[in-house]
């Protein structure tokens, strides 16, 4: 559904347009839940944990279904999910997975290296094991796993982080397997990447102890931080996933998934906190009469309730026959077939277009909850995920879009018998999807009239939110038969050693003189070991400078001389050390330091003759009638383009600043 903005709205990418909340009046909760990819073997089996995108060796195909779990209830989110009546096509690689993946055979022991990197982040996280990890099933029928569910461990409790604002509980600490990667979505089926799926996943969920944007997005930086400082997790996009958990006062604990991006974290909670404070500010205005009657209507076209008033939805094919609209016109080329099913109810085959009224809802639909998403937003997208219909359009548009006409429109009103103050929507699907699509669409107007529901939400690229699913319940839950419990007594976390962390580095290598920058920096590109070597074994170089040439330098020398990725690794740590070496003998000059990079860079290796230094002391009269010789001859010119002369001939030889204090001498 395609709709032009009501007004500007306020953006947080937008310093001007900078929204102005007060959290602490509102309420603000937030937890987050975070998901590290490790390294190694996966979970259950030996396999590596490489993703690959490639052709896959197979195709298998299934069908899923929910299942009861340990309470005797099936779990309201998978019974959305079954009711999509979807089959899933799994791409299986030879190099990547094994039987157990396809569910063919029974998980192998559990991964030990993995158990321990878990325990070593909840010891990072000060939280106490559990006396002896046990595994369970979680029921998960989206696809995302070919066993239907996905096995899962609580590992430790009770840890503790420490941000500016405050301590944030960290109330448990989970290990599971990752799902599968997703490769398409269809109306019909799924299609998913198993090399994905078993790679080994550590859970850390924060208690609501998070007040302010800020905070949540420097605990995530924090947790981040802590697990990267194993050396143990996977890098890269889509290794680590944030879910945010939302409330604010009057409102309800909305669960955002994939924010991947720290940057927008923040976003994601002030948008949140801006559709929950609208929803209850619009709660008991979203009444209307077909959203009352929702329970007793079956649609059917047409159809009377006693009272003789025609029930909706209402065909509309006719109206729009000759139409301008080309996502009308797409759905009239399918034209209808009346069939019968056994129960000799009609139904159609192909395309319809029906169009039903909201008594007293006029203007409601464009009501803004986040920046340029409104209430028909929601209502289409909901509709989406539980009808499979690609959008839909309601008289709270700009319907001149659509090339709609007056006279179109006048029929529709008409038609669907619209008072002033009533609107309009409008379903374009099959007869199976168009039904699903209003049931879904007053449903959902039912659910926001009482207010902020608890759900499950996608974070989109801008910081707003698309509806998924119900909140999972502990009915999805049940134990693992195949799996022996891992023990984690006392005397074993003990024993583990934790590593130092990140901030701990970046504190430490600032004593060397270096800025905070330049130390983030190291230890982002896992130099630190290789600093502190040359340190000690270079005594005449300054730390300072030493870091500068490890990293800034070499990225200075890549960008202006437009050096390839290829050429700039010619330049690796056996080059670096030999080139400090020269430096910290004194027989190059640190003005050479450019050129001789990119002569590595260009070669793979360097004549350091070229750039041997001239000793000073004894030639400095010899250089000094070199200079007075080239000030003679260049008597126009201005002091910057004799002093580039004799650079050419001095560079990475002579110091820049005795030729500069020299050539003073005579302009």
């Amino acid at each position: 559904m395609m709709e032009e903005p009501i007004h500007k709205s306020e953006d947080n990418h937008n310093p001007e347009n900078k929204i102005k909340l007060n959290y602490k009046s509102l309420g603000l909760r937030v937890g987050l839940e975070i998901h590290q990819q490790l390294e190694g073997e996966k979970l259950f089996c030996g396999c590596p944990t490489e993703i690959i995108d490639t052709e896959p060796d197979l195709k298998i195909k299934r069908r899923l279904r929910a299942s009861a779990g340990e309470t005797g209830e099936i779990d309201e989110a998978a019974k959305q999910e079954q009711l999509k009546e979807k089959h899933f096509v799994y791409h299986f690689y030879k190099k990547a997975n094994c039987l157990v993946e396809l569910d063919e055979e029974p998980p192998h022991n559990v991964n030990k290296e993995a158990m321990e990197i878990t325990l070593i982040i909840a010891k990072l996280l000060n939280a106490k094991p559990v006396d002896e990890i046990q595994f369970m099933r979680k029921t998960v029928v989206d696809g995302s796993n070919v066993s239907g569910f996905q096995r899962t461990a609580l590992a430790a409790m009770d840890g503790l982080i420490t941000t500016n604002e405050g301590k944030i509980g960290i109330p448990t600490i989970c290990v599971e397997e990752e799902s599968a990667k997703i490769v398409q979505k269809t109306h019909e089926f799924d299609v998913y990447n198993l090399s994905r799926l078993g790679i080994p996943l550590i859970e850390i969920a924060t208690s609501p102890d998070i007040h302010s944007p800020k905070q949540a997005k420097e605990c995530a930086e924090k947790l981040g931080m802590i697990l990267r400082s194993t050396g143990k997790v996977k890098r890269g996009i889509g290794t680590i996933r944030q879910d945010i958990n939302i409330s604010i006062a009057g409102g309800s604990r909305v669960e955002i998934k994939g924010a991947q991006e720290l940057k927008l974290i923040p976003t994601l909670v002030e948008y949140e906190c801006l559709r929950q404070q609208k929803i209850i500010a619009l709660k008991e205005k979203l009444k209307c009469k077909e959203c009352e009657e929702l329970e007793f209507l079956i649609p059917q076209i047409p159809q009377k309730n006693k009272a003789g008033a025609v029930h909706y939805p209402i065909a509309l094919d006719d109206i729009f026959k000759n139409t301008f609209c080309n996502f009308i016109k797409k759905a009239i080329d399918s034209k209808p077939k009346t069939c019968r099913d056994k129960g000799s109810k009609e139904y159609f085959e192909g395309n319809v277009i029906w169009g039903f009224k909201l008594t007293g809802l006029k203007g409601i639909l464009g009501t803004e909850l986040e920046p340029n998403k409104r209430i028909g937003t929601e209502l289409s997208e909901f509709a989406k995920v539980n009808a499979g219909i690609t959008g839909i359009i309601h008289s709270d548009e700009h319907l001149e879009k659509y090339s709609f006409t007056n006279d179109e429109i006048t029929a529709v009103r008409r038609r669907l018998e619209l008072a002033p103050k009533d609107c309009f929507v409008i379903i374009v699907a099959d007869y199976k999807r168009c039904e699903k699509a209003y049931y879904a669409i007053l449903k959902r107007l039912a659910q926001l009239n009482n207010g902020v529901q608890s759900e499950v939400r996608a974070a989109n690229p801008d910081g707003t939110t698309t509806f998924m699913r119900p909140i999972p319940s502990a009915a999805r839950m049940y134990p693992e038969t195949d799996v022996p419990p891992f023990l984690a007594a006392k005397e074993y976390f003990g024993r583990l050693k934790t590593p130092e962390l990140i901030e701990e580095k970046v504190s430490r290598i600032q004593d060397y003189g270096l800025s905070k920058d330049l130390a983030d920096l190291l230890v982002k590109k896992h130099k630190l070991e290789l600093f502190e070597t040359f340190v000690c074994k270079f005594k005449n170089l300054k730390p300072s400078f030493i870091a500068e040439i490890i990293l800034p330098k070499l990225l200075e020398a890549k960008r202006t001389h437009n050096l390839s990725d290829d050429e700039i690794n010619r330049i690796d740590d056996i080059k670096l050390e030999e080139v400090l070496e020269r430096l910290d003998n004194g027989e190059i000059n640190k003005q050479a330091i450019e050129e001789i990079f990119v002569s590595i860079a260009k070669t793979g290796k360097v004549d350091f003759i070229k750039f041997k230094t001239i000793n000073t002391t004894s030639s400095a009269n010899d250089i000094e009638k070199e200079i007075k010789q080239i000030v003679e001859k260049n008597k126009e010119l201005a002091f910057g383009a004799v002093m580039g002369i004799i650079m050419n001939k001095y560079r990475g030889k002579v110091d820049g600043k005795l030729i500069s204090e020299i050539l003073r001498k005579y302009i």
